[in-house]
């Protein structure tokens, strides 16, 4: 089947993107459609389109798909349109069996171990979280969006007003409830490697649907291996190195450098600041990332910039999901 992943992103992309458009490139089955303003020069593979277009033509796009007056100031807001791309971007797609979305903070391994034709034909909605989510392409699944929750059209609230509501994931009244309460076949498991925001150390964390928040994992200090399309977590357990294979890996809120001598390398290693050649022992990498589960600057950085949001847009209502 024919997987479209869309991205909206406006202003500078991310600083490692071409990382992100290489792990791309050998996951065949799955293209990615880039609807973007940035002139910048990079190497797409050819399964990665760049859309031209600004903010103002996205906005007027997405206005043009409902009746009501919808509130997109800023970018940023996008996040809660994103389970509505199936009807907004429904002139790109209409080729594919499935689109998605996806953030660009975060590299792939092989989606295609992990995203199987049995889960394909089985549910309508693979997965809850933003960061990477897919949808059956049909005309009745891309409405989803737009059915009840408890009485109320949600999606309308959510679309005129400046604020933030996780309409895409977890906060009350969102599109995985409505999908619950429809009996729409929903696979909630998220498969990626998720990593705490609030820690310096690459310290994995699952979503507790039950609980509606992050709890962290057993392991809380690995780095990452990607080796020829592949994407391994690497730990330790009494002394001994452990694998485990993931479709991708989930680095938000997190400054990344690449520090690699071979730009061009598909084999690499990421710590918990940056990407750098596969020309140090794991194990003595993982003892030396171990400074980083008591040096916990990621935690103040974090919060920094929240405050400073916060201030901007004068939204001080909170919902904290990790634990």
């Amino acid at each position: 089947m024919k997987i479209a992943i869309i991205i909206a992103y406006f202003g500078k992309l991310p600083e490692y993107i071409q990382l992100f458009l290489d792990s791309c490139k050998l996951n065949y089955g799955f293209e990615w459609l880039i609807f973007s303003d940035d002139d910048t020069t990079y190497n797409y593979p050819s399964n990665v389109h760049l859309i031209k277009m600004n903010f103002g033509e996205c906005k007027k796009l997405i206005q043009s798909k409902f009746d009501f007056e919808i509130t997109l100031s800023k970018p940023q807001k996008l996040c809660d349109y994103k389970c509505a791309y199936g009807v907004i971007f429904e002139d790109y797609i209409q080729d594919y069996d499935w689109w998605g979305h996806c953030d660009l903070d975060q590299i792939f391994g092989n989606l295609n171990m992990f995203v199987t034709e049995d889960m394909l034909r089985k549910y309508d909605k693979l997965f809850s979280l933003g960061h990477l989510s897919l949808y059956k392409n049909s005309y009745k699944n891309n409405r989803i969006f737009m059915g009840k929750i408890e009485g109320k059209i949600r999606y309308k609230e959510v679309f005129v007003t400046e604020r933030g509501c996780g309409f895409d994931e977890w906060l009350p009244g969102n599109v995985n409830d409505i999908y619950m309460q429809t009996n729409s076949p929903i696979m909630l498991e998220n498969i990626g490697a998720d990593i705490n925001p609030y820690k310096t150390s690459f310290e994995t964390v699952s979503f507790d649907i039950n609980e509606r928040c992050y709890k962290s994992n057993l392991i809380r200090n690995s780095i990452f291996e990607v080796a020829k399309g592949h994407l391994f977590q690497i730990y330790s357990v009494n002394g001994e190195l452990h694998t485990r294979e993931f479709p991708y890996v989930h680095l938000q809120k997190r400054k990344m450098r690449d520090l690699r001598k071979n730009k061009n390398s598909d084999n690499y290693y990421l710590i918990p600041n940056c990407f750098i050649d596969k020309d140090i022992n794991p194990s003595v990498l993982l003892r030396v990332c171990t400074i980083w589960r008591v040096f916990n600057y990621q935690f103040f950085r974090v919060k920094i910039n929240s405050l400073k949001y916060r201030f901007k847009n004068s939204d001080w209502k909170f919902t904290n999901v990790f634990k």
